[in-house]
């Protein structure tokens, strides 16, 4: 009970972290989406975005909605990994399954199904 508290815990902490844009996303900078990262950062610091958006062609929509979700993802899978070192670091990873540990039957006392 106290490790599943202390891993809460801990994957609380990198996503608080995330979500205050504390730990950054290194996003993988293509060419198709350097028209997507510049409107991106145009429209972050726009007091108007959705005047600014209103009057953007199909295919620069097209490039900032590849950017957003590229950038999402990046994201995603940091801070995945960011919780997985944490994890690791408070010695808190995934524990290995072994055949054994899987086996119902190796349990004493363990409730079979009826067959």
């Amino acid at each position: 009970m106290a490790t599943e508290l202390l891993r809460s815990v801990t994957i609380e902490g990198i996503v608080s972290e995330f979500q205050r844009g504390m730990k950054s996303s290194n996003i993988y900078t293509d060419i198709d989406s350097e028209e997507g990262a510049k409107i991106f950062k145009i429209l972050e610091t726009s007091a108007e975005r959705e005047v600014l958006m209103a009057e953007m062609s199909p295919q620069q929509l097209a490039s900032f909605a590849s950017y957003q979700s590229k950038l999402e993802a990046t994201r995603q899978l940091d801070m995945e990994k960011a919780i997985g070192k944490a994890l690791q670091d408070a010695g808190l990873g995934e524990r290995e399954v072994t055949e054994k540990d899987s086996d119902v039957h190796s349990f004493p006392g363990a409730w079979e199904p009826p067959v």
